[in-house]
């Protein structure tokens, strides 16, 4: 185990005290253990945590970052399928959007357009503008690597 394993197990004990004695939302709860699992190397335990944060989360905001942050795990390839999963039954417009982000830095180009077409579609498409104008961007960005 190298330090930065050793310093997220210790984070680990350390939530779950912050959780049963000082009474931590379940939120925040699963967001801190879900990153703690990720530095400590279990996507699993990682995907888990994050997918309770999602039943917690009242604002898109957690939901959309969480989003983001965990769909990267493409390095994890079994984690990052059951978290897509989880946030699929959230079908919020700012989730739709990292979902493509995350999918676009996996390499999963196809689904990347899916998710920003859907997000382009939604009833909150003016106020994801500057968001999908530079998702669109880094899309086209990737094209013109791919074709050289």
């Amino acid at each position: 185990m190298n330090l930065q394993q050793l310093v997220a197990l210790l984070k680990v004990g350390y939530t779950e005290l912050q959780y049963w004695l000082i009474g931590m939302s379940p939120e925040r709860y699963h967001y801190a253990q879900s990153r703690n699992y990720d530095q400590l190397g279990a996507p699993r335990r990682s995907a888990h945590h994050s997918h309770e944060c999602l039943t917690y989360a009242e604002y898109p905001e957690p939901r959309a970052r969480l989003g983001y942050y965990y769909a990267n795990l493409g390095k994890h390839g079994e984690a990052a399928e059951h978290y897509r999963k989880a946030i699929q039954s959230w079908p919020h417009p700012s989730i739709m959007l990292a979902l493509a982000q995350a999918e676009l830095r996996v390499g999963h180009n196809q689904a990347a357009v899916e998710w920003l077409q859907r997000a382009e579609n939604s009833e909150m498409k003016d106020q994801l503008q500057d968001a999908i104008a530079e998702l669109r961007s880094e899309l086209a960005s990737n094209r013109k690597g791919e074709m050289s």
